[in-house]
């Protein structure tokens, strides 16, 4: 017969959420950062909002380390959040059905040429989602 010596707490078998500051400062970024792209803000405007968050909530340790003016607003826009929406795009666009079975949504293109000579070319979907 076997023996167990050891004794384990019932907490060493459940993982702990990631409460730590840095990982809420993280959510707060981002959080800032969605709402900024989902608002059509400008990201000019992180540069002082940073800097009023600070001063709004001197007692936050969150508050004290949000760090995310335009330059880093704009990379986890491009380099999080925009790979991720864009996979429920198409995720959400290929449920889009029609009772015989057929994709239902239409692609407007758009090219033009802005003031500085850049060229662009814009993309709009639309569809209807019934599980948005």
């Amino acid at each position: 017969m076997k023996y167990f010596c050891g004794k384990s707490k019932i907490q060493s078998f459940f993982k702990e959420s990631d409460n730590t500051p840095a990982t809420s400062i993280k959510k707060a970024e981002i959080m800032f950062a969605v709402a900024i792209v989902e608002h059509n803000i400008s990201m000019r405007a992180m540069d002082h909002i940073s800097d009023v968050i600070k001063h709004a909530f001197p007692d936050s340790a969150i508050a004290q380390g949000f760090h995310c003016k335009r330059t880093k607003t704009a990379s986890l826009t491009y380099n999080v959040l925009a790979p991720v929406m864009k996979e429920q795009l198409i995720s959400s666009v290929k449920r889009c059905v029609s009772a015989a079975g057929r994709p239902v949504f239409s692609i407007i293109i758009d090219e033009s040429t802005d003031v500085s000579c850049t060229k662009v070319l814009a993309c709009a979907v639309m569809y209807f989602d019934n599980e948005a």
